[in-house]
């Protein structure tokens, strides 16, 4: 379900990274287009969504893009929220959010299709899960338009709150 706000009790990604490991996380990627749009800027709030510095870009290519984090031990998410960058082109439109124990097969905790963000806009999400996983990614299936895929900011974990 899409709500207005969510308060965390806890995190279950990394927060602010200053590289692909933090504490008990190894952050991944499909791909990345690299230097100020690698995979780590998608956990790090640099309280401003500017598509140059503050955002994931995939490589060329759209469908099948995902970006994943992992955790040493297993963590549960029951909300999400994605923050789009500050731009038009490449914002997911369709997309999963799925858990895995082993990084191979994966089970879908949340799905969302024909989404047409707009450049900053902040999407939260509550999660009918209560299952714990070692790995989470967000799997890209299409964009708005444009050639590569871009994600300004994900926070996910166990919701205390939230508002409709």
């Amino acid at each position: 379900a899409t709500v207005s706000s969510i308060t965390y009790g806890s995190y279950s990604c990394p927060i602010d990274p200053t590289g692909y490991e933090q504490g008990n996380y190894t952050i991944s990627a499909s791909s990345e287009l690299g230097g100020q749009r690698s995979a780590y800027n998608a956990f790090y709030d640099h309280n401003n969504l500017n598509e140059e510095l503050s955002s994931w870009h995939s490589s060329n290519g759209t469908s099948g893009q995902w970006l994943q984090w992992q955790s040493t031990e297993k963590v549960l998410i029951n909300g999400y929220s994605l923050s789009f960058a500050d731009r038009d082109s490449c914002l997911i439109s369709s997309w999963r959010l799925e858990g895995s124990d082993d990084g191979n097969t994966w089970t879908a905790l949340d799905s969302d299709s024909g989404y047409n963000p707009s450049r900053g806009t902040v999407l939260n999400r509550i999660v009918a899960n209560e299952t714990s996983y070692f790995y989470h990614r967000i799997y890209v299936e299409s964009v708005n338009y444009g050639d590569y895929v871009t994600i300004g900011l994900i926070r996910a974990g166990e919701v205390i709150e939230y508002v409709y």
